[in-house]
C-alpha cells in the first residue's frame, strides 16, 4: 500500500475485490511496520506546502477541525499551532497514544481519539470542518 504499489492495476484489483476482513487485515500488517508515524521528528515536521494551500483555501473560516486517521499527529500538532482547535481519531491504538503523548508535551490541547477500524468518534463537540488524513 505505500505510494508506488497504489498505482500498480493488479494490486488494485486485489483491494476491490478483497471483503472487509482482509482488507482490515492488511491495512494492520501494513501499519504494524510503519515507525513513521510514531516518530517525533515526523510529527513535529508540520503541514506540507500543499496541505498548507490546502488548509488557507479551504478551511481559513473555521477554527475548530477534526482529523480522521490522524496517526500520530502531524496534522493535529500543526493545525494546534496554526490557530486551530484540532482532535484527531485514529484505528491504530500506538499511534494515537504516540500522538497524545506529543501533544502532551507540546502543551497542546488537542487529543487523538481510538476507534475501530472503519468508525468515527463520536465528538463530544461540535466541528466547523472533517480533514481525511491521507492513509485514511
Amino acid at each position: 500500500m505505500d505510494g508506488h504499489v497504489i498505482g500498480d492495476a493488479p494490486t488494485n484489483v486485489w483491494l476491490g475485490l478483497l471483503g472487509r476482513e482482509s482488507l482490515h487485515a492488511l491495512d494492520r500488517h501494513y501499519y504494524d511496520r510503519q515507525t513513521r508515524y510514531r516518530d517525533e521528528t515526523y510529527n513535529r515536521s508540520g503541514l506540507s506546502r500543499w496541505e498548507r494551500a490546502a488548509i488557507e483555501t479551504h478551511f481559513d473560516n473555521c477554527r475548530r477541525l477534526l482529523i480522521a486517521g490522524a496517526g500520530g499527529g502531524r496534522e493535529v500538532l500543526a493545525l494546534s499551532k496554526l490557530g486551530y482547535d484540532a482532535d484527531g481519531f485514529d484505528c491504530h491504538a500506538e499511534f494515537a497514544a504516540s500522538a497524545n503523548a506529543l501533544l502532551e508535551k507540546d502543551g497542546v490541547r488537542g487529543t487523538v481519539a481510538v476507534v475501530e477500524r472503519d468508525s468515527c468518534i463520536d465528538a463530544p463537540a461540535e466541528y466547523d470542518g472533517l480533514i481525511v488524513g491521507w492513509g485514511a
